[in-house]
């Protein structure tokens, strides 16, 4: 069985997620989404799996946009797991029917708790909490890994449909403004023109002109920028100042390049 699996992370718990899953199922390709730059992707493999976070209770615009790009056959076996600082909503079920207009089926979807990165709302938690994460985490992972190997149907996590409806209506509200959201954002003092932020950005929307940044209205508010800056230089309003700031242990800036 060949697998494709498909990552977006800004700041490694989704790609930590996506190599673990790699590492424990046989023939499987690692792809960046970031990095497709395609009009068109032909699935050619017989299971495909997608990891990615939670933004806003709701599916990413890059995976949205991603997921209009894939050409199924249409007997694949599509597993999709999440990572979410909260709860999932209806995430995995919004994610099911961009792929039914693709022509295909999600069979399978995990949402999967990991410590927050959303620091214009609370800095990182500490680190007891965040490691006791990782373990409930790892704790998933066969049961998981199980249901994959064995191309079972399962029905998706998600919220309750309350929580499903309410929170969905703030999706739609927030998805609209975050390619503006950058407007918001600046730097210190502190920042030296290194650059780190611009190879950072998934979206290629930061560059540096006249030794200033410049970010230029396609955010997907993913906060690699804030989190990953070595400095702390990058901010966003004045919420972020003095809050402490997080990325996953285990990944490394540079695993995160768009570019390969």
């Amino acid at each position: 069985m060949t697998t494709q699996l498909f990552y977006f992370s800004g700041t490694g718990n989704s790609l930590e997620l996506a190599r673990d899953l790699a590492a424990n199922l046989e023939d499987t390709e690692l792809v960046s989404i970031p990095a497709v730059s395609a009009e068109s992707i032909d699935i050619n493999t017989d299971t495909v799996g997608l990891v990615f976070p939670v933004y806003a209770w709701g599916v990413p615009r890059i995976i949205v946009d991603f997921v209009k790009k894939l050409k199924f056959k249409g007997n694949e076996y599509v597993f999709a797991v999440i990572t979410c600082g909260g709860q999932p909503a209806g995430t995995l079920p919004q994610l099911a029917g961009l792929l039914k207009a693709r022509g295909a089926v999600l069979k399978a979807g995990f949402a999967i708790s990991q410590p927050s990165n959303y620091i214009l709302w609370n800095e990182a938690p500490p680190d007891e909490k965040q490691a006791a994460m990782f373990a409930r985490k790892a704790e998933r992972m066969p049961g998981i890994l199980e249901v994959i190997r064995d191309r079972k149907s399962m029905p998706l996590e998600q919220g309750s449909a309350v929580a499903n409806l309410v929170l969905g209506q703030i999706y739609k509200l927030s998805l609209k403004g975050f390619p503006t959201g950058d407007k918001s954002f600046w730097v210190t003092e502190q920042c030296n023109n290194c650059g780190l932020c611009v190879r950072l950005c998934p979206r290629a929307n930061i560059s540096l002109e006249s030794g200033r940044l410049q970010w230029h209205g396609n955010c997907e508010m993913c906060l690699s920028c804030i989190q990953w800056c070595p400095r702390e230089a990058v901010q966003h309003k004045k919420k972020t100042i003095g809050r402490k700031r997080y990325h996953h242990p285990g990944v490394k800036m540079s695993d995160l390049w768009k570019r390969d």
